[in-house]
C-alpha cells in the first residue's frame, strides 16, 4: 500500500504545481525557484541526518556552516537509528495529558555538538 500512497502524493503534488501555473497565480519562474529551493533544503537536511560525519562540527563539514544546522541536529538528537516505516492513524479521543507530561527528553552525550 505504500507504493500507492507514494504515487498518489506525487500525482497530487504535480497537479498542484500545474494548477498554479494554469491559474496564473504564480509565474513559472516562481514555481521553478520554489521547487529548486525546497528540494535542495530537503536533500541537505537528509544528508545531515543520514550521515554521522555531518552531525559533528569539523573543518571538512561544509553543511555545519548552515545557519539551521544546530536546529536540525537538535531535532534528531534522541533518534538512535533508522525510524521504522510503520504508520498509524492518530486517535484524538484516546488522548490524555499524563502521557504528554510523563515523557522527558534525555540527552545523548555521544551526539553533543
Amino acid at each position: 500500500y505504500c507504493w500507492l500512497l507514494h504515487w498518489l502524493l506525487w500525482l497530487v503534488a504535480i497537479s498542484g504545481v500545474l494548477m498554479l501555473m494554469v491559474s496564473r497565480g504564480h509565474y513559472t519562474i516562481d514555481v521553478i525557484i520554489a521547487y529548486f529551493v525546497t528540494t535542495r533544503l530537503w536533500f541537505m537536511h537528509n544528508a545531515i541526518i543520514a550521515n554521522r560525519h555531518f552531525q559533528q562540527r569539523s573543518s571538512t563539514n561544509h553543511l555545519g556552516r548552515l545557519w539551521w544546522w544546530k536546529l536540525a541536529i537538535w531535532f534528531e538528537e534522541n533518534v538512535k537509528g533508522p525510524v521504522p516505516a510503520q504508520f498509524e492513524f492518530p486517535n484524538p479521543w484516546n488522548f490524555s495529558f499524563n502521557s504528554v507530561t510523563s515523557k522527558s527528553r534525555t540527552r545523548d552525550p555521544a551526539r553533543d555538538i
